[in-house]
């Protein structure tokens, strides 16, 4: 049996999972649990009694402590956890093993106490009202207010990041609910060892959590899975989400984040060659797999200055891979990339476009210059497409059949389009706007899909005292 675990639960149930098996998961081979419906429901029902003995009497102030202690530990490479996991994740993902290092880092930054108080106070002002009854002034009287989590929140998660499935831990925990999810089987192995660190930093949190898998298919322990969880958090491409709109139960509580596109606008006129390498960070860190990645870049102006731009993206973005190389591909994907350039070596002789790209063998990366009527999707893989526009409406044109879509904007604008484009991007469905060069480091205190992911998960209790 192979000694790399899938799955993870806490000490004191450990026994439940008896059978296991071996999972394929790239060149390796992972262990996973063999799992039966009623050995789910026996896992949530005994995490639902562990909210109540251990997570409503924890204070916020303890769990942001054991949050931030489990962030630090990953930010250090003696940590035993991270250090296994730099060496499983690039065998697992195919990502490169400098980008699965970015990724622990970036992800682990943005998981510290400071960014932790920041997204509490965003979301509830007073981080005490989900401890106790605090005064609300806009109620009457001596009016207080208390936000209670749910019991018990279960989450299913994609494989295109590495190192993400811990902020569903740490949102559940924050809201003082317990959590468990299904890991996926491209790459069950990240959250397991998180949950490992939180077990030696924190048991008692650590017991509140649990990481399953199961074979997609089985439909009678996933749906064990949503019956005994009390708020579902979703991860995954379209087919996914329109599964679990399905298999959901109805009027249960749910929170899915899926396909996603972002995009950088910029003005020729002000395009400098430090935005030019601010965007092909952007697009090689996460090898575009991010939602909040770019997959395309307006240029306003003639195509000379987006082909200018194109080039110096191109320069910047063979720069950046020799620091951060790209995930291996597969048949399939090389395929999709090969069918891009092809696509763009038509422009030159019609629009006087063109494409950039490292080499006619190299697949690293490639850049498409080019007019479109619609918004070309990538197949990723650092395929970007510089798209020249004369107006901003084209952009907006192009922009509005992709609304249910739509992410994470980079602008570099002259100051006088920056405040009508930013609103017009708002009202679009955009949910976050930042510079180039910031699209693949949101902090958590980010309404991830114009959602604010902790006060979603609660409900409100309001004390009236109303003197008139």
């Amino acid at each position: 049996m192979s000694e790399v675990r899938g799955w993870w639960l806490p000490a004191e149930i450990r026994d439940r999972v008896g059978d296991q098996s071996d999972l394929q998961v790239g060149d390796m081979k992972v262990t996973v649990p063999v799992l039966s419906p009623q050995a789910v429901r026996d896992v949530g029902r005994y995490l639902k009694q562990q909210q109540e003995r251990v997570l409503r009497d924890r204070t916020v102030q303890s769990i942001v402590d054991s949050l931030d202690a489990v962030a630090l530990a990953w930010l250090d490479d003696e940590t035993p956890e991270r250090q296994l996991a730099l060496r499983l994740l690039p065998r697992v993902t195919g990502f490169s093993a400098p980008m699965v290092r970015e990724s622990i880092d970036l992800e682990q930054r943005s998981s510290t106490a400071t960014h932790i108080w920041r997204t509490l106070r965003s979301e509830f002002r007073d981080p005490e009202v989900l401890d106790r009854f605090v005064a609300n002034p806009h109620l009457f009287g001596d009016g207080r207010t208390m936000a209670i989590g749910p019991a018990l929140v279960g989450a299913v998660f994609s494989s295109n990041i590495p190192a993400l499935p811990h902020l569903t831990v740490m949102r559940s925990l924050l809201v003082k609910s317990a959590f468990w999810g299904r890991v996926s089987s491209r790459e069950p192995t990240f959250l397991p060892l998180y949950l490992q660190t939180l077990e030696r930093i924190d048991a008692e949190l650590a017991g509140c959590c649990a990481s399953l898998w199961w074979p997609s298919e089985n439909r009678e322990v996933e749906t064990a899975f949503l019956d005994e969880s009390s708020v579902f958090v979703g991860w995954g491409g379209v087919d996914v989400e329109r599964h679990f709109e399905s298999a959901v139960p109805p009027g249960k509580p749910s929170i899915f984040h899926g396909h996603r596109v972002g995009f950088a606008a910029v003005d020729g006129a002000v395009a400098t060659e430090a935005i030019a390498e601010a965007i092909a960070l952007d697009v090689c860190r996460f090898d575009q797999e991010a939602c909040l990645s770019p997959q395309v870049v307006f240029c306003r102006g003639p195509m000379a200055e987006a082909m200018a731009l194109g080039r110096s993206i191109g320069s910047a973005m063979r720069a950046v891979t020799t620091r951060l190389p790209p995930r291996r591909l597969d048949r399939g994907e090389a395929a999709a990339v090969r069918q891009f350039r092809g696509a763009a070596e038509l422009a030159p002789t019609i629009t006087g476009g063109g494409c950039v790209v490292p080499g006619l063998h190299d697949l690293s990366w490639s850049v498409s210059v080019d007019r479109f009527d619609a918004f070309p999707m990538s197949p990723l893989h650092r395929c970007l497409s510089v798209v020249q526009i004369d107006h901003w409406t084209d952009m907006l044109a192009m922009l509005g059949p992709m609304r249910p879509w739509l992410q994470n904007a980079a602008l570099a604008l002259p100051d006088e389009d920056a405040t009508p484009i930013e609103l017009a991007l708002a009202r679009l469905g955009v949910s976050r706007i930042c510079a180039p060069g910031e699209m693949a480091t949101p902090s958590m205190i980010w309404h991830h899909d114009g959602i604010a992911c902790l006060s979603a998960m609660v409900r409100w209790c309001d004390y009236e005292d109303r003197h008139e």
